[in-house]
């Protein structure tokens, strides 16, 4: 093989003709969830052609990507929040129940406007798995929740910030999973801050993310609220 395009993921993933090639990685356990998902007709993950000893081998995926984090639009949220409450469904036949009582999932990890890709503004498909991890599912959905509505942007309004929160919420299909939602939210931010404290602008968008949510604490806590009368 040759004429390889190298990837934004890094130079072990690469594009050639209608394939992305991934060099396997032992640690990696993401494309046996996604072989999975694939067999379930999940369309909104890479689907896996071919494996060989080496490499993986991805169908490429026609779309748009974005450079830099903003939020998504209201339509673009409601309908992740559709995708992963999907998604977490069909992990729930593969996992074996020990785990999903306890509230352990395969989760992506990095969910963010980065790793989508867009076709006609709709979100087709969410991509760069390789980071998957074994944890609570609320981590990942939280994450998602900050990341695409990013509420860590000075440049977007409080009142857009609570709306697309509030739309991400209200149409994911399980009341439980946003119990305790600041103190978990606070919680998760912090995390991320302490791994990346060499990174100034990272930590500049942690401290405003945590300086937004204290001061809009009971903004947010009125988004869970309706959400648990609603679904009473």
């Amino acid at each position: 093989m040759n004429n390889f395009d190298i990837g934004k993921s890094g130079k072990n993933i690469k594009r050639y003709k209608k394939y992305v090639i991934k060099e396997i990685d032992n640690k990696d356990i993401s494309f046996i969830i996604l072989k999975h998902l694939n067999s379930l007709k999940f369309k909104y993950v890479p689907k896996i052609i071919e494996i060989n000893s080496n490499y993986i081998f991805y169908k490429y995926i026609r779309g748009k990507t974005i450079r830099k984090v903003d939020s998504l639009s209201i339509f673009q949220i409601k309908h992740l929040s559709k995708i992963l409450f999907q998604y977490y469904k069909l992990v729930d036949l593969i996992l074996p129940k020990v785990f999903i009582n306890k509230g352990y999932y395969f989760c992506h990890n990095d969910i963010n406007p980065l790793n989508m890709v867009f076709k006609f503004n709709k979100i087709k498909c969410i991509i760069d798995w390789n980071g998957m991890t074994f944890k609570e599912r609320y981590i990942d959905l939280y994450y998602a929740v900050w990341t695409c509505s990013n509420f860590g942007s000075l440049t977007i309004s409080d009142k857009r910030k609570l709306k697309l929160i509030k739309t991400f919420i209200l149409n994911y299909d399980d009341v439980n999973i946003f119990n305790d939602f600041y103190k978990k939210m606070m919680n998760i931010i912090l995390e991320y801050k302490n791994n990346y404290l060499s990174d100034k602008k990272i930590v500049e968008w942690c401290d405003y993310s945590l300086e937004w949510l204290n001061k809009n604490e009971s903004e947010v806590n009125q988004i869970v609220k309706q959400k648990n009368t609603n679904n009473k």
